[in-house]
């Protein structure tokens, strides 16, 4: 088996003795709470008590605050992959451009035909953006970062609102629902569902084929290229990894430890005092509302980041416990498809039909299958193989060549 080309070398993976444990432990963790809030229980009734805490505990330390770090931990990688670049003096933007239209080709065959709550199509939409503005100094991109953020997380609270004024209520409203497959209200549970027809109706093949033409005719590219698909804070997330990736604030956590101490010092009574208000503020107006999620979510997040550094510049025993992380942060493309395959056929019409669990059963699902199934299983195989099945299917897509695969020994 050839090895890549001199010229293929820009967007290499990073070899062992480069990699972060740090980088690839919060990778890892993200990968658990996406898997946590991707595939959430249903209702929750058939053990309230219990069911009702776990759902509680889910939306204070998960909801949505693992969005925003898996979209930071791609927006990082791609600052990882020009600084590796630009110390070898190569040209970084085309291989970029390759990079994500294998990753688009990948997220559409996942939408399609395993899972219609992929991201990795918009990933690849908006991450051309990061293109555009990667020449950019810092004193620009930090108030642009901020602005996307803040910009696109208000569009949302007030674009339903104009809508009505301009398209009246029932326009407004399947409006919304066309564009929004998945929604999560605030203090409410995950409302993802596919129609589908039960297994007595249709046959698997049938009721495959039917969910396949449901997931292509509900969004492509052109919606996410849309005003309300572009009003997603995702782009925003992504220049902030991208500027925490320039500036080595991960690679290099020891030297910014007073920072990220003084970070999370800030973020812990700003959560905490985000929960109070959302649960004792029973007369607060529903645009408060609205914020208050919002602060509790990104809070959450830099509370996370900064906690991961923090232990991983001075804390080695905790940092060891963390490092659990590492192996399936290294496979994360391959482990984010897989938990879609597992946790979406067996109950599928086309698969084994079966009844959603309850909150805390389901919760309990994931838990072990991320640490008894993929933790173990990313050790086995990067003890073996240089990257992930996946990872090794978008380099040699990215390179136009099949690329190698096992390590020397």
């Amino acid at each position: 088996m050839n090895a890549a080309p001199s010229h293929a070398t820009v967007l290499t993976p990073v070899g062992d003795s480069d990699r972060s444990d740090l980088i690839d432990s919060l990778r890892g963790f993200s990968l658990l709470g996406i898997l946590v809030v991707n595939f959430w229980g249903s209702a929750g009734t058939r053990m309230p008590g219990l069911d009702n805490f776990v759902n509680d505990a889910i939306e204070v330390v998960a909801q949505t605050s693992f969005y925003p770090l898996f979209q930071f931990m791609f927006g990082m990688g791609f600052a990882v992959q020009l600084s590796r670049a630009r110390e070898r003096g190569s040209p970084v933007v085309r291989l970029y451009v390759r990079r994500l239209l294998a990753l688009l080709l990948i997220g559409t065959v996942h939408r399609v035909f395993i899972w219609k709550g992929d991201v990795l199509v918009q990933y690849a939409v908006l991450g051309f953006l990061l293109i555009v503005v990667h020449r950019m100094r810092d004193r620009w991109l930090i108030p642009i970062a901020v602005l996307v953020v803040a910009g696109t997380l208000s569009y949302r609270q007030v674009g339903p609102l104009w809508d009505r004024v301009l398209l009246g209520p029932d326009a407004a409203q399947l409006r919304e629902l066309g564009f929004m497959e998945c929604r999560v209200p605030p203090g409410g549970r995950s409302m993802c569902a596919e129609r589908r027809a039960s297994p007595e109706d249709v046959g698997r093949v049938a009721a495959y084929r039917a969910a396949v033409s449901e997931r292509w005719k509900e969004k492509s590219v052109r919606g996410f290229l849309s005003p309300r698909g572009l009003s997603s804070d995702t782009f925003g997330c992504f220049l902030l990894g991208f500027l925490a990736g320039r500036r080595k604030l991960l690679q290099d956590a020891g030297r910014y430890m007073k920072a990220f101490v003084r970070t999370a010092a800030f973020a812990l009574p700003l959560v905490i005092a985000a929960q109070f208000a959302i649960r004792l503020w029973t007369r607060r107006p529903e645009l408060a509302t609205q914020y208050l999620y919002i602060v509790e979510d990104y809070g959450t997040t830099i509370l996370y980041i900064s906690s991961f550094a923090i232990a991983f510049a001075a804390l080695p025993r905790v940092a060891a416990r963390l490092r659990v992380f590492a192996a399936p942060g290294k496979l994360g493309l391959t482990n984010y498809l897989m938990q879609s395959v597992v946790m979406t056929l067996p109950f599928e019409a086309y698969g084994l039909g079966l009844t959603k669990p309850s909150t805390a059963a389901w919760f309990v699902l994931n838990v072990l299958f991320f640490f008894a199934v993929q933790v173990p299983l990313s050790r086995w195989w990067s003890a073996r193989y240089l990257f992930g099945p996946m990872e090794w299917v978008w380099r040699s897509l990215t390179y136009g060549q099949r690329q190698p695969m096992r390590r020397v020994t």
